[in-house]
């Protein structure tokens, strides 16, 4: 029996990719603490002493400088930065969201220091790279 809707198949394509582009799209419009927040689940560092959270701190951190590092190298044109944002992005933005969970577990712990304050330049670098 013939297929009595011969696009069909191609109407729920279409559908998909729209929804898809839609999703992409608003995580984009998202701004980088949301998108940070939502990409880090929160407690990961409740059994954490201060030891641990400053070590876990500083590997962040190299990780943060590599990517913001690499996405600079990337971003000399527009075409460059769209693809740093779509390689480099997603994982900038959950070492963003680390090191705020990171900050507020030393906060909790009242550990004599604060992940991230020695380098205020990562936090000036973020409108660099957008």
């Amino acid at each position: 029996m013939p297929n009595p809707k011969p696009n069909a198949g191609h109407h729920g394509r279409a559908i998909a990719a729209a929804a898809l582009a839609s999703v992409w799209l608003s995580a984009c419009a998202m701004s980088d603490d949301s998108l940070s927040s939502f990409l880090v689940a929160p407690g990961d560092y409740v059994l954490f002493t201060c030891d641990d959270i400053a070590r876990t701190a500083k590997t962040i951190q190299a990780r943060q400088k590599e990517l913001e590092q690499l996405m600079a190298k990337a971003s000399t044109d527009t075409g460059g930065r769209l693809i740093s944002n779509a390689t480099y992005g997603t994982e900038y933005a959950t070492t963003r969201g680390q090191m705020k969970n990171l900050r507020a577990a030393a906060v909790e712990r009242k550990c004599d220091f604060v992940p991230g304050a020695d380098n205020p330049a990562a936090r000036a670098s973020d409108s660099v790279i957008r």
